[in-house]
């Protein structure tokens, strides 16, 4: 059995999203299709690409659902997942954003298809976050001591669920 949940974009995420969107896509326009010398031979086409493929990797990479079953937590995304085993898990809670005093970006995607990529906290280290909204997360904490931030949609009705689940309800 498994259940599926919602990893909606935030407003921030969206506008963010749809802004970055929306300039690539005209820079590559303009590269490719105006009249204007912009760029001359190959390097307009090499730049189009580029830009093409941060758009398309960013949406790649983005969280489209969290899934649980019976043997874990699955971050799902359109061209690979992150599954975390149950008997990997050592705890899971509610947390808030600014509690978890995150200074800084290691690698990562900062509003652009949501907030993923590994970041670091003043209170936590390391962080791996998978999220879309960062006004509701869940800090899962392996007993190899990594950290994955996630934000499902309903955050108590996949806690309920995680725990059913673990318990093997």
């Amino acid at each position: 059995m498994k259940k599926s949940f919602k990893a909606s974009l935030s407003s921030k995420n969206l506008k963010v999203t749809m802004s970055f969107s929306l300039i690539i896509l005209i820079l590559i326009a303009l590269l490719l299709f105006s009249n204007q010398q912009i760029l001359d031979g190959v390097i307009k086409y090499v730049l189009a690409f580029v830009l093409f493929m941060a758009l398309f990797l960013a949406y790649g990479f983005h969280i489209s659902k969290y899934v649980l079953s019976k043997k874990g937590i699955k971050i799902v995304r359109p061209f690979s997942s992150k599954a975390i085993p149950f008997d990997q898990i050592h705890d899971v809670w509610i947390v808030r954003y600014p509690h978890l005093y995150i200074k800084k970006k290691i690698f990562a995607s900062g509003g652009f298809w949501g907030d993923f990529g590994v970041y670091f906290s003043d209170r936590y280290g390391k962080i791996h976050l998978y999220t879309t909204e960062l006004s509701q997360n869940i800090l899962i904490v392996t007993k190899a001591d990594k950290k994955y931030l996630i934000s499902p949609d309903e955050l108590l009705e996949f806690l309920n669920t995680y725990y059913a689940f673990k318990e093997g309800k």
